[in-house]
């Protein structure tokens, strides 16, 4: 059985710390729909198709859309194993406007003419001491 999945991810990069690339980032948000019903929840689609090389290392927070196939297998034994395809996907790092407007509907913040540092303080992802 095959079932194509069309997704979308907003991903935070997180800046390495002194100088080391530590690979961090954060999912802020991710829906996906398919053609037919999932067996997996969407957090687990996510973590079976994206890794680490599929997000710039330079920090950020970017969109990534795709589209993949989930083909599922059942073994001699009865255990169902899923191979996953990604078959199209788009990466765009996302301006200033556009982080604000993520972080605003993800985290759902009522005031949005605030600045971008502010928000971040407001909803606990920043410290006034890394300010």
């Amino acid at each position: 059985m095959s079932y194509y999945v069309l997704g979308r991810l907003f991903v935070e990069r997180f800046p390495a710390d002194d100088g080391e690339d530590t690979g961090d980032y954060e999912i802020l948000e991710s829906t996906a729909t398919s053609d037919a019903p999932m067996s997996e929840p969407e957090t687990d689609i996510t973590d079976i198709v994206f890794d680490d090389t599929d997000v710039p290392k330079e920090p950020g927070v970017y969109a990534l859309m795709y589209v993949a196939v989930l083909n599922y297998r059942q073994d001699y034994f009865g255990e169902w194993d899923v191979d996953v395809e990604v078959e199209w996907l788009r990466v765009t790092q996302l301006t200033d406007e556009e982080k604000k407007a993520i972080v605003v509907d993800v985290l759902d913040v009522a005031e949005p003419e605030e600045s971008f540092e502010d928000l971040l303080i407001q909803t606990g992802q920043l410290t006034i001491k890394e300010r």
